[in-house]
């Protein structure tokens, strides 16, 4: 498991041993963010990045190398959060991440003080657990989402999320879905975003 751009480029991650963890995959990653720059202008320096269900860390320290500014990993698991320590060590990037243990379903407004709202958010659950809509649900609630943010859940590819969600006064959009073997990536857009690009 390597970082597939940016500066950190062909750094070795540390992954882990057996399937408590399932790592998104190197391409799987790689084509994320070519996507993901294309809702940036091909430039995502300067973005704030929240990584859900953060695992190893892969997918926000890719961001990170990438030329994010800042990366929350939000991860319950002890284990998990051994390996993205050693990572964030490996990447040099300790002043620009910052990790919160705790359990999806239980973030809230506080655990993330003055970083809300972030640019990027990205949500890698265990797939086919309902979590998708939890996490639709908890980005619209907490207001996580930045105007011209873009949020991605990568789920099973028989998985079946919905194609808008709304909740007060937040109503998120999903504007594609790319398909990738086993996975499958919701990309979520908050209404009218790209009428302002």
């Amino acid at each position: 498991m390597r970082i597939t751009g940016g500066t950190a480029r062909g750094v070795r991650l540390f992954a882990p041993q057996g399937r408590l963890i399932r790592p998104s995959l190197d391409r799987v990653r790689e084509s994320l963010f070519q996507i993901i720059l294309n809702y940036f202008s091909q430039d995502i320096s300067e973005t704030k990045l929240l990584d859900l269900f953060a695992g190893t860390g892969a997918l926000g320290l890719e961001a990170l190398s990438r030329g994010a500014s800042t990366c929350v990993f939000v991860e319950k698991d002890i284990r998990a959060i051994k390996l993205i320590k050693k990572n964030i060590k490996t990447l040099g990037v300790d002043k620009r991440s910052l990790i919160i243990k705790s359990d999806v379903r239980r973030l809230s407004v506080k655990n993330f003080k003055h970083l809300i709202p972030f640019d990027i958010i990205l949500a890698d659950p265990p797939y086919n657990k309902g979590f998708g809509e939890i996490i639709l649900k908890k980005v619209c609630k907490l207001e996580l989402l930045s105007k011209q943010g873009v949020l991605v859940i990568e789920e099973s590819k028989i998985s079946n999320l919905p194609n808008s969600f709304k909740d007060n006064d937040c109503k998120l959009i999903c504007d594609q879905v790319r398909r990738y073997g086993d996975t499958a990536l919701y990309f979520y857009i908050k209404e009218g975003m790209l009428d302002g690009r």
